[in-house]
């Protein structure tokens, strides 16, 4: 889901962006501020998948804990 919203985001973006040509192959190096917008886009993405991997792993740790505290009391 992470990845499509900003995929989606991203394609929004290019989509509305004037000056380029859908008749033509397409590459960020010709648009600059394109790019650097899309860069952060990705780099967001990045900062919520590690932070989503992290809660997940947490998560896993703190029911293995749980499981474990009770196999010893029992």
């Amino acid at each position: 889901m992470l990845y499509d919203d900003c995929v989606d985001r991203i394609l929004k973006l290019v989509n509305s962006y004037p000056g380029i040509d859908p008749a033509k192959p397409f590459s960020f190096a010709k648009y600059p501020a394109l790019q650097r917008k899309v860069n952060q886009m990705i780099a967001e993405l990045n900062r919520k998948v590690l932070k989503e991997i992290q809660r997940g792993m947490d998560q896993e740790w703190e029911e293995a804990n749980r499981l474990s505290d009770a196999m010893v009391r029992s």
